[in-house]
């Protein structure tokens, strides 16, 4: 259906250039201010005060109930070539997702270093079709960095807080602990690539039994019970790390 936004948008900035045409990168040190972005966006209500229903042939995912209202609040200040970012927040669907955010960028764009925090509050109904439900959070405290436009990366971790997942033919229950992410690409190309990538040495072999005194219990990912058809399995608990173009499962008991 259709959206309403309300908006703020202040600048204030101080620069050397007469105009536009005058705009010499050298002198990019010179320019200094700040920004503060204020948005607020949801559908439109119609005559009667209700929100537009979706019809079969709109989007599956329940734009109207799971990402709107959708509120943004960014803050920059600029200053020696470079834009601070400060704590900033946008919140998508009455807290089901949550991305705060800060950190520094070159005002050339070509390096960048922000250090974020993702939260997802699962809810009942989050799809149509296909069917898709779900209760719990994940949090991810992640950062990205980018190196002369060319180079990224991005580490952080995902934590699971009781997470569980219901589709048409599946079921995934009780998920707690944390997966970590390690990623380093390659940017000035389409499509982006992995700066490099990581092949298993088919060979190698882990004696778990040894190193598991000493892994802490929150280094796993614990899982409760898992439904697929008319199969059933579980508990479980397992150590993964997604890096670059693999995923490691490192444990695994079921």
């Amino acid at each position: 259906g259709p959206l309403s936004s309300q908006t703020k948008l202040n600048i204030h900035i101080k620069h050397p250039f007469h105009s536009i045409l005058d705009f010499d990168p050298g002198k990019l040190r010179e320019i200094s201010g700040e920004t503060q972005l204020r948005a607020d966006i949801r559908p439109s209500a119609d005559p009667s005060g209700k929100n537009p229903s979706m019809g079969p042939e709109q989007p599956a995912l329940l734009l109207s109930q799971s990402m709107f209202p959708l509120h943004v609040d960014l803050n920059t200040i600029i200053d020696h070539a470079k834009i601070q970012l400060q704590p900033s927040q946008i919140q998508a669907g009455n807290d089901l997702i949550v991305l705060q955010m800060h950190g520094t960028a070159g005002l050339d764009a070509n390096n960048a270093q922000f250090d974020n925090l993702l939260k997802i509050n699962l809810r009942p109904k989050l799809l149509l079709k296909p069917e898709l439900s779900g209760s719990g959070s994940i949090s991810m405290p992640w950062r990205f960095i980018m190196v002369n436009g060319q180079q990224a990366s991005v580490e952080g971790e995902m934590h699971f807080q009781q997470v569980s997942l219901a589709g048409a033919d599946f079921q995934i229950n009780g998920i707690d602990g944390k997966l970590k992410l390690e990623e380093e690409l390659q940017l000035g190309g389409k499509p982006i690539k992995f700066r490099y990538l990581v092949h298993a040495d088919p060979f190698q072999r882990v004696d778990y039994g040894r190193i598991q005194p000493f892994l802490d219990d929150q280094q796993f990912l614990h899982i409760k019970e898992m439904k697929v058809g008319g199969i059933s399995a579980g508990p479980g608990q397992t150590n993964i790390l997604l890096k670059q173009n693999m995923f490691r499962l490192q444990q695994l008991h079921l």
